[in-house]
């Protein structure tokens, strides 16, 4: 499968002048909202969505 960047979401971490570990932590924070546990994104994470090793939601 080829990968493709996910220049959407980059674009809006600059935007938002967010770092891979800020959004990460910001993720794991909403989950908690909403469900009662934290998340556990990490910035490795957030950097494999940006580099399209894992997409979400998938095609």
């Amino acid at each position: 499968m080829v990968r493709k960047r996910n220049a959407e979401l980059e674009t809006w971490m600059k935007e938002h002048g967010l770092s891979a570990g800020a959004l990460a932590e910001q993720v794991n924070d909403a989950m908690a909202d909403l469900n009662g546990h934290r998340g556990v994104v990490t910035e490795r994470t957030v950097y494999r969505w940006l580099s399209g090793e894992n997409r979400s939601p998938q095609d």
